[in-house]
């Protein structure tokens, strides 16, 4: 996702519902419906900090897991 004209951030999920999100020659998404971010110990901190401070989300959801399946 673009956030200025040389700052960009890369969700885990990310959905679309705008035209212009979808066109051809665009590979960035400006304008998101909804966000996703698994949280990892690496990663926690930034995106529960900078990344989910982007004002233009209509949805974020942030996905913690304590265990991973065997």
């Amino acid at each position: 996702m673009q956030l200025a004209a040389s700052r960009y951030v890369y969700p885990d999920v990310t959905v679309s519902c705008a035209e212009r999100d979808w066109q051809e020659q665009e590979d960035t998404i400006q304008a998101p419906r909804l966000v996703i971010e698994v949280l990892s110990p690496s990663t926690e901190a930034y995106d529960r900090g900078k990344k989910s401070g982007v004002p233009f989300h209509r949805s974020v959801s942030i996905v913690k897991c304590d265990r991973t399946r065997k």
